[in-house]
């Protein structure tokens, strides 16, 4: 202020100075504002991003609950098989937990050095072209 009622050259300095702190002032009131926007965007991603991980969150728990009847809706089916094929062996006559089903058949192994003393007429098989590299068992 005392240089504006000093010398003309003082005064054109010192206006100088103040135009200049002015635009200072007004560049940095314009950075402020253009961060400002960029933080209240950042907040808005933070936002949306939670918005998104709670509409995810209840995507996946309505899936776990189709999972869910899914499930039981199976285990259910397995349970009536189960009953049904229950019935159907007492329909049968059988007593429950008595069937026994039949033995399995006689053990066939057959080991690489044996393969020249099989008789064919044994196995009702003729392969005369038959390579075996390994022992077979069935």
């Amino acid at each position: 202020m005392s240089a504006s009622f000093g010398d003309a050259k003082d005064v054109v300095k010192a206006r100088a100075a103040v135009r200049s702190l002015n635009k200072l002032l007004v560049r940095g009131e314009r950075k402020i504002r253009k961060l400002d926007k960029e933080q209240l965007l950042s907040i808005r991603k933070k936002r949306a991003q939670a918005r998104e991980e709670a509409r995810k969150a209840r995507e996946l728990e309505k899936e776990q609950a189709s999972q869910k009847r899914r499930r039981k809706s199976d285990d259910n089916h397995i349970m009536q098989e189960g009953q049904r094929e229950r019935r159907y062996i007492n329909s049968r006559g059988y007593a429950y937990g008595s069937y026994t089903p039949p033995a399995p058949s006689a053990d066939v192994s057959v080991n690489v050095s044996d393969i020249g003393s099989i008789q064919t007429a044994d196995l009702g098989v003729s392969a005369p072209g038959v390579v075996v590299s390994a022992q077979i068992s069935f």
